[in-house]
This record gives C-alpha cells, structure tokens and sequence, in this order.
C-alpha cells in the first residue's frame, strides 16, 4: 500500500489484503487500484473523505481483476467518480450506487443491463464500457451530459437519450439509422464510431449541434439540409468519398477534415465563406479543383494531411495559395501514393 498524502492519491498495486478504513489516511481522497485486488467492498471498508475509486494502474486504460457485486453500503456517499476495471460484470441494483457520483466508467467486460434506478440521478458523466443491450426509458438519468457508448449495437429508440445530453460518443460498434428526434435538442457534441456507416435523414441532427465527427467506414452522400447550420467544426472521418455541392457545408462551419481519401471535385461554393481551416488528405487531387470560385477568402490555414511534399502546391487551385495562409503538413500517414497530382505524396 502506497499513500501520497500531498496529491491525496494511495496507489495499491499488488494488495494481497481488503481494504481498511482505518489505515487510509484522511488526507487521501483517491484510491487507485490494480492488478490484483479482487475483494468485496464490505459496508465501512471505504471511509467517506474518499471521492475516487479507480480499479486500473495510473495512467493505464486497462487494469484490474475486480469482479465482485457491490450491495447498499459498499461505496460511500462521498463518492463522485468510479471507474470498477476492464473485469468487472455484475449487475448494478437500484440505489447501490451513491448518489453522490457524477462520473462512472465501466469496462469492457460489463454487459449486465441496467434496471430503472440502477445509475444515480446525479450521474454527469458515463462510459458504458462493453455495454450492449437494448435500452428502456428511464435507465438513463435526466442528469446525463456526457455518455459514451463503446459497443453498443442496439437501434437508439425515442426518449431513451436524456434531454440534458451535450456530448454524445456513439462507439465502433454501432450501425442502426437514427430517427428524426431521437438525438437530444441540446446536443453540442456528437461522434460515430469505426463502423457507422448509415444515411442519415434531414432533421436527425439537431440545431444545437457544434460538432460532428464521422468514424471510419462512413461513405454517404452528403444532401442539402442535412447538417444543421449550428455546426462549427466537422471531420468526415477515414472513408468518406462523395462530391461536395454547394450548399451541403453549414455556413457557420469553421474548421473541416476532409477524408484521406476522398478524390472527388469540390464543387463552386461548396466551402462556405465562414471557413478558418481545412485539412486535406493524399488522394485530394488538385486537378480536379481549379475553380476560382472553390477557395473562400476566409481561410486563414490549411494543412495536407499525411503528406510531404517536395515543392509546396501552389499551382493546385486556378490561383497561387494566398500569402496570409498558415500551410502546416501533418507527417503521420499516408495511406496510399497520390496518383495523378501535381505534388508528390510520400509517409514518413
């Protein structure tokens, strides 16, 4: 057992031992636990200064061998974050987590479904972890404002997302259409995962939306009316090949990542004049976009994404790239030699 009393933190890395009370100081607030430890949160084992409980080692993702099922009493009302390790796959009953917590992290294994009243009312914060069946109406508390599904491959039906959601990670696994009106209308944030690959139909995205990011299979086209003109930053993901008209990008839209391998011509005006940033991958092919009317006088930077080049592009539009342009060059990938383009592309 190792206590550090000037963060509040005591890290128990190989406990052979329950814990005990009494041995935790009180200047310690958080207890991190790991590899090992496999043993019942009896009533008064946890005192009630403690407001963390984290089942993985520092810094790690994974970790931790505990699988026990938890009781009233087990954690105390001091509690706001718990995150019970990758191991953990016992059913939650109503009211045995305090409702203090505010945060709950569940892991990979956990596939128990919930009962109405299983996640406390004062939850802010969830990740379902390997979570994976249908939800009913009322498991998910009016409370939530961020919710990760990580793979959950069940159809979302209506009311079962809290109107109160800002922040919204659909997971890898997910691949169902979403319904006009089943997205909260206050939802800011909204990622799909590896495998979304599904049109979406005008007026699912709601008109609180800021930012949206696409995963790595989405391949739709893209139709007018579709994204909701909140929308200030967009990432069409990996696969995403369609042409781009005008009027399909929001007009309020501020920063955009194109696919890496998208190769279709960008239509006249089809980047809106709000645009700041654009990220432009290997397959982009400058050929095809030299219309004067394709670059709005706002963009201010502009990156190709996992390329190099040996002579910057400044024939790739009609016109030179402005002066006032802030042109960076990510060197992570490339997926594939550019073909046909008047830059060379090569990984790093």
């Amino acid at each position: 057992m190792t206590g550090h009393g000037s963060t509040g933190v005591m890290v128990d890395t190989y406990l052979q031992q329950r814990l005990i009370a009494s041995q935790i100081p009180e200047s310690i607030t958080t207890i991190m636990l790991s590899t090992f430890y496999n043993w019942d949160f009896r009533p008064g084992d946890i005192p009630d200064h403690i407001t963390k409980i984290w089942i993985a080692e520092k810094g790690l993702v994974h970790g931790g061998s505990f699988n026990r099922p938890l009781v009233i009493g087990s954690l105390p009302h001091s509690i706001t974050s718990l995150y019970l390790g990758e191991e953990f796959n016992q059913t939650l009953e109503p009211h045995v987590l305090p409702h203090s917590l505010k945060e709950l992290k569940l892991g990979k294994k956990f596939n128990m479904q919930f009962k109405v009243g299983s996640l406390p009312s004062s939850l802010a914060k969830l990740d379902l972890g390997g979570f994976d069946h249908q939800l009913i109406p009322g498991i998910l508390p009016s409370s939530l404002t961020d919710l990760t599904f990580n793979f959950y491959s069940q159809h979302i039906q209506a009311d079962i997302l809290p109107t109160s959601l800002i922040t919204f990670r659909v997971g890898d696994s997910f691949n169902e259409n979403i319904d006009v009106g089943v997205l909260p209308p206050f939802l800011r944030s909204l990622t799909f995962g590896f495998r979304f690959d599904t049109s979406l139909s005008t007026g699912a995205l709601p008109d609180s939306l800021t930012e949206l990011k696409f995963g790595f299979q989405f391949n739709r086209p893209l139709t007018i009316g579709l994204l909701p003109s909140s929308i200030i930053s967009l990432d069409l993901g990996f696969s995403f090949n369609q042409p781009l008209i005008g009027g399909v990008l929001p007009t309020t839209l501020l920063s955009l990542i194109l696919s890496p391998n998208l190769n279709q011509p960008l239509h006249p005006f089809a980047l809106p004049s709000s645009l700041k940033h654009i990220q432009i991958g290997c397959s982009f092919d400058p050929k095809l976009n030299r219309d004067k009317n394709l670059i709005p006088d706002s963009l201010a930077s502009i990156t190709f994404h996992n390329s190099t080049f040996k002579n910057m592009p400044n024939n790739m539009f009609s016109h030179s790239i402005p002066e006032h342009w802030n042109t960076t060059i990510d060197h992570s990938w490339c997926p594939q030699q550019s073909q046909g383009s008047d830059w060379n592309c090569s990984s790093t």
